[in-house]
């Protein structure tokens, strides 16, 4: 009977019933088409991380990056950091502040 009184319903407005089919249907391909494209952008954004590597820097004890600080560090710990796994290349530098704040 319920069934019955659907279809008659349907039958008696299909204006109302296409719009309604359209508007569910446009509803959920929105809805379809924004989770593919969050997910895409973030696998891509996975990828991109992966591939771009680390840099670490090592300061000696007592050090602040902040102020940039020139300690000494001995140039023989370079060569040592080099053999580590994983890393690429390892390269002593310099910091020289040209005054101020």
């Amino acid at each position: 009977m319920v069934n019955k009184l659907v279809v008659e319903n349907l039958k008696h407005r299909p204006l109302r019933t296409l719009l309604t089919v359209l508007a569910i249907g446009l509803q959920v391909t929105l809805v379809l088409t924004i989770v593919g494209l969050s997910r895409g952008m973030i696998e891509a954004s996975q990828a991109r991380t992966r591939g771009v590597g680390a840099d670490i820097l090592i300061r000696p004890p007592g050090t602040a990056l902040i102020g940039m600080s020139g300690a000494p560090m001995p140039e023989k710990y370079v060569p040592y950091i080099e053999k580590q796994p994983h890393v690429a290349l390892a390269q002593g530098i310099v910091l020289h502040g040209i005054g101020g704040l």
